[in-house]
C-alpha cells in the first residue's frame, strides 16, 4: 500500500521594510514601495496571494498597478535581468485593496526577500497621496501552513504625488568655419 506524503505545517512570517519616496511624478513606473521578508520556520512554504490595502487621496484609477518581484540578489533594487516577477497578472486595486495572484513565490526558512513596486498612472493628480498596508488578512499560504499576522499591519509611509519632470530641450548650432586648414587642432564644431 502507498502511503501520501504529508506537507509539513510550517508558519510563514513577513517583515517589511519601507522604501518608498516620499514623492514622486505622475506616470512613474516601479516605484520601490516595500522590501518584504517571508521567512518560514522549518520547511519551504509557497505563497500564492497578497492582497495590498491603500489609503489616501489617490483614487485607484490613478495608481497604473502594483507588483511583486523576488529580489533574487538580495540588494533591496529591483533588477529586471536578475529578479524574478512573482505577479502572474498586474495589481490593479479596486474599492481600496489589490489582490495580487503570485506565482513561484515561497517563503523559505531562512528568508526570502520580495520588493513591492508601485507604478503611479500618468493622469495621477500633482498633490494627493497614497500609503500601502498589508493587514492581518493579506498573504494566502499553501495548506496546511498558515500565516502568522502578529506584527502586521504592515505599513508604507505616505508617498505623494508631484509635478513630472520637465523634459529638457536643446538647441543646437554650428559653430565650425567655413573652412579650415588640414591637421588644425581644437577647431570647433558645435
Amino acid at each position: 500500500a502507498t502511503v501520501p506524503i504529508q506537507k509539513f505545517p510550517d508558519v510563514v512570517r513577513v517583515y517589511g521594510t519601507p522604501l518608498a519616496p516620499a514623492s514622486a511624478s505622475s506616470g512613474l513606473a516601479d516605484i520601490p514601495a516595500q522590501k518584504l521578508l517571508l521567512k518560514s520556520t522549518l520547511v519551504d512554504v509557497g505563497v500564492t496571494q497578497v492582497k495590498v490595502s491603500k489609503s489616501g487621496t489617490l483614487t485607484d484609477g490613478e495608481i497604473a498597478d502594483i507588483r511583486l518581484w523576488r529580489d533574487a540578489d538580495a540588494d533591496g533594487a529591483l533588477d529586471v535581468f536578475g529578479d524574478v516577477l512573482v505577479t502572474s497578472q498586474a495589481g490593479r486595486f479596486v474599492g481600496g485593496v489589490a489582490t495580487l495572484p503570485l506565482i513561484s513565490a515561497q517563503a523559505l526558512p531562512g528568508g526570502a526577500t520580495y520588493l513591492m513596486l508601485l507604478s503611479l498612472s500618468t493622469t495621477a493628480v500633482v498633490g494627493r497621496s497614497v500609503s500601502l498596508s498589508l493587514q492581518a488578512d493579506s498573504l494566502s499560504v499553501d495548506s496546511p501552513s498558515s500565516a502568522d499576522y502578529s506584527n502586521f499591519p504592515i505599513q508604507v509611509p505616505a508617498l505623494t504625488v508631484s509635478k513630472p519632470v520637465t523634459a529638457l530641450n536643446a538647441a543646437v548650432q554650428s559653430l565650425a568655419p567655413s573652412t579650415t586648414a588640414q591637421g588644425q587642432l581644437n577647431v570647433p564644431m558645435l
